[in-house]
């Protein structure tokens, strides 16, 4: 039982090191919160209970403490996830770099990230100078608006010199860095992607082929990043805007005392149970108050999944 649980408990670690892979890829920041909604879709249902873990938090920790990821926490808000090696210069392939070298990973604003880089059509993309805030929202009302949309919508329309519009990065453009970024690798790995690209669909192909080795993911994502900055950097010049497009640094997660605490006594009490149930001393009792703790706390595909006998569904007691 205790193997089975480790080997799922690896498997879910990695998959969670494709995700935020895969997230570092297409520019998005990997954040707690939707690490695990995207673990659930994938899997039809994660639950960390399952795997031993009281919460979320937990299970990342895990994931950290066993050398799968890094993580550093927002003030306020939530989690984010990275993947070790990812800010550190090695095995890099000798592309042109843009940017000076700061010795950790730049991330760019994610509201300007998203105005450049989001394709939605029929999105305004903006400009606020005055709130130093970018956005975008459907250029025209349907039953599916929401209300700040339909409050940036009124705003734009009533005053439309107060915003500047924001230029998509095309995907054309990306192309052409795929292209540069690819014949500047070494063998095999340059032959393979030129070739991908080629194909009928080159955007699915090329990161399909990226994702499967992490040194490519980060390289490419690095790469991507750097001309991303530099279209930014042109284009607040043109308008002669004196704003920083990059995120502030993230501090180091370090677990307040109070955490602690409750760590080791959740450590203490599992401990506990599992004595118990090592020296037979396991009750009727124990296992339904156990049972029914972890009920609680599972999703409905996870719930609908459970084996129970028919009896039970049928028969009333």
């Amino acid at each position: 039982m205790r193997n089975d649980q480790n080997d799922a408990r690896e498997l879910a670690f990695r998959l969670l090191t494709r995700i935020v892979a895969e997230y570092i890829e297409t520019g998005r920041r990997p954040r707690g919160a939707g690490l695990k909604t995207e673990l659930q879709r994938r899997t039809g249902g994660f639950s960390e209970a399952l795997l031993g873990y009281e919460s979320f938090g937990t299970f990342l920790e895990a994931a950290a403490q066993s050398g799968f990821v890094r993580l550093q926490r927002i003030p306020g808000e939530d989690i984010e996830v990275s993947l070790p090696g990812s800010a550190q210069n090695v095995s890099q392939p000798s592309v042109p770099s843009l940017m000076p070298n700061t010795g950790r990973s730049t991330y760019i604003r994610r509201d300007f990230w998203k105005c450049f880089l989001d394709w939605t059509p029929g999105w305004p993309r903006l400009y606020d100078p005055r709130n130093d805030k970018a956005f975008m929202f459907p250029e025209n009302p349907s039953p599916f608006d929401n209300a700040e949309h339909a409050r940036l919508r009124a705003a734009w329309q009533g005053m439309p010199q107060s915003f500047i519009e924001i230029p998509l990065i095309s995907m054309e453009k990306q192309l052409v860095w795929m292209q540069e970024f690819a014949s500047n690798l070494d063998e095999p790995s340059r032959s393979v992607l030129l070739k991908v690209l080629d194909t009928a669909r080159p955007f699915g192909a090329f990161t399909q082929v990226v994702r499967e080795t992490p040194r490519l993911t980060r390289d490419w994502s690095n790469f991507r990043v750097e001309r991303v900055t530099q279209l930014i950097a042109q284009w607040l010049n043109e308008h002669g805007l004196k704003v920083s497009m990059e995120a502030p640094p993230l501090p180091p997660l370090v677990s307040s005392p109070t955490e602690r605490a409750i760590h080791r006594q959740s450590r203490a009490v599992d401990e506990i149970r599992t004595n118990q149930i090592a020296s037979n001393e396991i009750t009727e009792q124990i296992v339904r108050t156990r049972l029914h703790q972890v009920i609680d706390r599972m999703s409905l595909p996870d719930l609908l999944r459970l084996s129970v006998p028919v009896q039970y569904l049928i028969l009333e007691r």
